[in-house]
């Protein structure tokens, strides 16, 4: 997991999304920052991974570049 603006990585996604939703947090923005400014596709595996750890919506912040991007995580 990465924090101030990408340049400090610590933590764990999985126990951090645990930790969100018990304190109540309602929604989540997801941005793989390995796809971020690339327009080549968000990392689907990684947003399907998150939305069966958590039932509060879910927004990506990378790799979306078209609709096609959004249907393939359906």
């Amino acid at each position: 997991m990465a924090t101030r603006g990408w340049n400090d990585i610590k933590g764990d996604l999985w126990s951090t999304l645990s930790w969100l939703d018990s304190e109540g947090c309602t929604r989540y923005v997801v941005t793989d920052i390995d796809k971020a400014g690339m327009m080549n596709s968000p990392n689907i595996e990684l947003l399907k991974a998150v939305m069966l750890k958590t039932d509060k919506p879910i927004v990506t912040a990378a790799g979306v570049s078209n609709l096609s991007d959004i249907k393939k995580s359906n």
